[in-house]
This record gives C-alpha cells, sequence and structure tokens, in this order.
C-alpha cells in the first residue's frame, strides 16, 4: 500500500494543495514535515534504493 509522511498537525484539519505541473493535489493536513526532515528522506530513499526514512514519520495512506 501507498504511504504518507505525518508531521503532526491535525490529520482532519484543512488540506494542503500542491500544485504539481498544473495539477493541484491535495494532501492530509499533517502531511508537510520541515524542511530539515524532508531533505534527510530525500537521502535516505536514494541510498537505501526506495526504502521509507526513520527519519519522518510514517502512516499509511488512506484516500
Amino acid at each position: 500500500g501507498s504511504f504518507i509522511t505525518t508531521g503532526g498537525a491535525d490529520r482532519h484539519g484543512t488540506a494542503v494543495v500542491y500544485d504539481h505541473m498544473g495539477h493541484p493535489r491535495e494532501f492530509p493536513a499533517d502531511a508537510e514535515v520541515p524542511l530539515h526532515d524532508l531533505r534527510k528522506a530525500a537521502h535516505d530513499l536514494i541510498t537505501t534504493d526506495g526504502g521509507r526514512s526513520p527519519a519522518v514519520a510514517w502512516r499509511p495512506w488512506e484516500r
């Protein structure tokens, strides 16, 4: 299944919208994490050949 980061905010709060190449995408309010943690997670993703980083918290993504 799919997983999403969780940064500690209220997951039932207002969704966060990001625009990816002209296509808005909604994410749960708690999906945002600090930039430092995001950078570490991206580094871990590359160095572990796609593994989830322990630098951020994860939960299953219920769409």
